[in-house]
């Protein structure tokens, strides 16, 4: 008997590269789906046929990386099969006939469905349903790492797996208590300055953004964030280097009619003062009390850093 499946594509909403770096993101599923047919074989072989990729016969017997697959649909394939064999899952063979509705290259997560799905179709052929979703997102991610070769984190699969935004008023509820946390930490003192949201506006704090205070090249960004980790604290993020600093363009002039610019530095000072500064701390802490620990820290840091 042949059983259907179906695997949301996901949107990003926030936290773009964060996920792989201890942050938080906040991502949804979307209305397009990628869809199969199934039924189990006798043999110890999953063979999935789309459109779009042909035939994959994978063996489930050697499940180890093959040099010629990274890039490909088997690599997330046979990586997803692999995560989930280790698990002690139960794998069998199977086809699947497969369509998709998800555009590949779109930014809609088009490989990441793939890898869920493979994870669905073990759980529901061979598992009873009994995988559940955040395995079969692990499972893909990892097919994704090993096998596929993409270094990513698991905002894509989870978001696929999960499809679901129930909890996002609770999560920026719990930045803002964080942000909270830090504003009591930096009153009194002139060493970092936090951002300031315009009348009217309610920010959601996806971090704690701060500017360091100091034209003191000894007592810099990087001697500040030292300090920090020496004194306990957890990582936290930079702005990101400005666009024209990139190395990309450098020594570059864009002479068109009407239009002559060079990337020289000075190109924004505002922005060029700030990034060197900026100061991003982390709000993902469900346990207020740990928050309240790295307000301590902070706390502690700006006073001996002023000393």
């Amino acid at each position: 008997m042949k059983l259907s499946f179906a695997v949301p594509g996901r949107t990003e909403l926030a936290g773009n590269h964060t996920d792989h770096q201890g942050g938080r993101v906040l991502a949804a599923a979307v209305d397009l789906y990628i869809l199969a047919r199934a039924e189990t074989t006798a043999d110890q072989t999953a063979i999935l046929r789309s459109d779009g990729f042909g035939e994959l016969r994978i063996d489930l017997g050697d499940l180890r990386p093959e040099a010629s697959e990274p890039g490909t649909a088997e690599a997330l394939a046979r990586g997803t099969f692999e995560y989930l064999k280790q698990q002690g899952y139960a794998l069998g063979g199977f086809r699947a006939e497969i369509t998709s509705q998800i555009p590949a290259g779109a930014g809609l997560s088009s490989s990441a469905a793939f890898g869920v799905l493979a994870g669905r179709l073990v759980s529901e052929l061979f598992n009873g349903g009994a995988i559940p979703p955040v395995t079969q997102a692990l499972a893909a991610q990892y097919g994704e790492n090993a096998h596929f070769g993409k270094p990513c984190g698991l905002m894509d699969q989870a978001a696929c797996a999960l499809g679901q935004l129930e909890r996002s008023d609770e999560l920026v509820a719990n930045f803002k208590a964080c942000a909270k946390i830090f504003d009591e930490a930096v009153q009194g003192q002139n060493l970092l300055i936090p951002e300031k949201a315009p009348e009217g506006c309610d920010p959601s704090y996806w971090t704690y953004c701060c500017v360091l205070n100091t034209d003191n090249p000894q007592k810099d960004w990087y001697a500040f964030r030292d300090l920090f980790q020496k004194n306990g604290g957890d990582p936290y993020y930079a702005a990101w280097k400005l666009s024209y600093q990139e190395p990309a363009f450098q020594n570059i002039v864009h002479a068109q009619p009407g239009i002559w610019q060079s990337y020289e530095p000075g190109l924004c000072p505002n922005s060029e003062y700030l990034q060197l500064r900026m100061i991003q701390l982390k709000t993902n802490y469900w346990n207020l009390d740990e928050c309240k620990a790295q307000a301590e820290i902070l706390h502690k840091t700006i006073d001996e850093f002023q000393r």
